[in-house]
């Protein structure tokens, strides 16, 4: 949910731009994720590793342990999550290439909101 009340200068205008790779992984992928789904970030990068669903180990004996999923997280717009499959870029670069193609990206947007 969005604050109606903030303290400083609200920047709508200012595209928020989120930057993942191979390693991307759990709370980070879950921001990326949500932010994407909302239509209030463009994700850059390379497809994240798929780990959505907590997990908890129970000991069975002194050898073995069970591990489960203790928590699905369902997004309101999928009705799906990222597990096993990663968030999927908007635009998909090799890692090393993110960060430019992100600075790119936002200038991009920038300038064709300014022109508005």
């Amino acid at each position: 949910m969005t604050k109606q009340k903030i303290k400083g200068e609200r920047r709508p205008g200012v595209p928020l731009i989120i930057l993942i790779n191979k390693h991307t992984f759990s709370a980070a992928e879950g921001f990326a994720y949500q932010l994407k789904s909302l239509k209030r970030a463009i994700v850059i990068g390379e497809q994240s590793k798929g780990g959505a669903h907590p997990k908890r180990n129970f000991n069975i004996n002194d050898s073995f342990y069970l591990s489960l999923p203790i928590l699905r997280n369902e997004n309101a717009i999928t009705n799906t999550d990222w597990e096993g499959a990663g968030v999927i870029p908007d635009l998909k670069v090799k890692s090393e290439s993110s960060l430019e193609m992100g600075i790119s990206t936002a200038n991009e947007l920038i300038t064709t909101h300014n022109k508005q």
